[in-house]
């Protein structure tokens, strides 16, 4: 290879007269197997055997040619003028790609001839991306011809997503066309959610088109649940269409719970369409419960066809249970025969307890025989009336009067009644019969 004139000149021999035809190569001399490739470096251009600087701004777009013999890697930068590129750096555009991109074109650039932007940036549109999409296009996406938005975002409506929804559409929004609300909020009701929903419907839920009720609140019913249900109706209301109660407050019965039931029904209450009870309270019978069965103190009013009570009431006895039990007898009554007490207060002893026990007693006495169940401190015996030995220490004895915490000095024996005799001795005891000096 050698320099001319500071152009790289590559000489080429025998080469193929198509690659030596075209404008990259150069005849010498008229000679028809020697011909002379010229290539400019890279950034020029060639031109009647002169390389021209191309334009700061065309890009390099390398190509290659090769034939049997030989293989050129050149790089193109600008036409034969050096004044147009080929090809402009992105970001660039126009004759020499000497003008800017404007406005908002992405990454790619714009157009080499027209200055058009390939693509716009998010939230961009027009020719030229210099125009804002509507802030309710969904990600800020919209056409970038048309600038209408593809999706509009919950809440937005029309082409341009630019009319907001109804106010009560719900959070799922509206029609992106219509601008019919998709769901309205609570208490809400129409396409557009305009009108409330009438005031009884139960959760404020009702028919979003008609404005009818789903169902009603507790107590009403009727077309838009306009009419309360009647008062004697229990806590479940009544039927949504006809007002018939589900069920009546005690004492009513029929349909709508408009007639008082007997008086003498039991808590079960009565029939809630023909007004029979149940069951009747104690003491009374009948369909409606308005025959007295019994008098007297009988329990749970209840009595054979004589009106002999079945069993008394407490604290009472007699064929009708009509005395009372002694005032001592216990919890649980007398004989309704005999009127003797089935067990007394404590404290009291006798068959109708009308006694009461020595004071010495403690926790009371045998009904029967006065026996005390226990004595209180220092007192022993059947009936507590014997005192414990003043010689036992503390005065304390069991119930048989043995000292249950020793003598007092100076005395010995069970019942702390032997006094030590030996001179000098002030503590004793027994042992086999004999008292010893401790």
């Amino acid at each position: 290879m050698w320099y001319i004139i500071g152009i790289l000149l590559t000489v080429c021999f025998l080469v193929d007269p198509v690659l030596c035809q075209s404008r990259y190569c150069y005849y010498l001399l008229g000679e028809v197997n020697a011909r002379l490739c010229f290539d400019c470096p890279a950034g020029q251009r060639l031109k009647y055997g002169t390389c021209y600087t191309c334009h700061n701004s065309c890009t390099i777009t390398p190509y290659k040619v090769s034939s049997s013999s030989v293989t050129v890697l050149q790089s193109r930068f600008c036409d034969s003028n050096a004044q147009d590129c080929y090809r402009c750096t992105k970001g660039t555009y126009g004759v020499g790609c000497g003008s800017q991109c404007v406005g908002r074109c992405d990454s790619n650039g714009c157009g080499q001839y027209s200055g058009n932007c390939f693509r716009c940036d998010d939230g961009y549109w027009g020719d030229t991306c210099s125009s804002t999409c509507p802030v309710g296009c969904s990600g800020t996406r919209c056409d970038q011809v048309t600038g209408s938005c593809d999706v509009c975002e919950s809440g937005w409506t029309g082409d341009g997503c630019d009319v907001t929804c109804p106010s009560h559409c719900d959070d799922q929004g509206c029609d992106q066309t219509s601008g019919t609300c998709v769901a309205c909020d609570v208490g809400r009701c129409g396409y557009t959610c305009t009108n409330g929903c009438p005031p009884n419907c139960d959760d404020q839920e009702c028919d979003r088109v008609s404005g009818s009720c789903v169902t009603c609140d507790m107590g009403w019913y009727g077309h838009n649940c306009v009419t309360p249900c009647q008062t004697t109706c229990d806590i479940q209301g009544c039927d949504r269409a006809s007002g018939v109660c589900v069920a009546c407050d005690s004492g009513w019965y029929g349909d709508y719970c408009e007639y008082l039931y007997p008086f003498n029904c039991d808590f079960l209450g009565c029939d809630k369409y023909i007004g029979n009870c149940s069951s009747c309270q104690a003491g009374w019978t009948g369909p409606k419960c308005d025959t007295r069965l019994c008098t007297g103190h009988c329990l749970d009013d209840t009595c054979d066809d004589s009106d002999r009570c079945i069993n008394c009431s407490h604290g009472y006895w007699g064929p009708q249970c009509s005395r009372e039990c002694g005032t001592h007898c216990g919890d649980d009554g007398c004989n309704r025969e005999t009127a003797v007490c089935t067990g007394c207060d404590t404290g009291r002893h006798g068959a109708r307890c009308q006694d009461a026990c020595i004071q010495a007693c403690e926790g009371g006495c045998g009904q029967y025989g006065a026996v005390c169940n226990d004595c209180v401190d220092r007192f022993y015996g059947d009936f507590c009336n014997l005192a414990c030995n003043a010689n036992c220490n503390s005065s304390l004895c069991s119930r048989n009067g043995m000292c249950t915490d020793g003598c007092v000095g100076g005395w010995t024996g069970p019942m702390c009644d032997r006094q030590c005799d030996i001179e000098h001795c002030s503590q004793c005891r027994e042992s086999g019969g004999t008292v010893v000096c401790v």
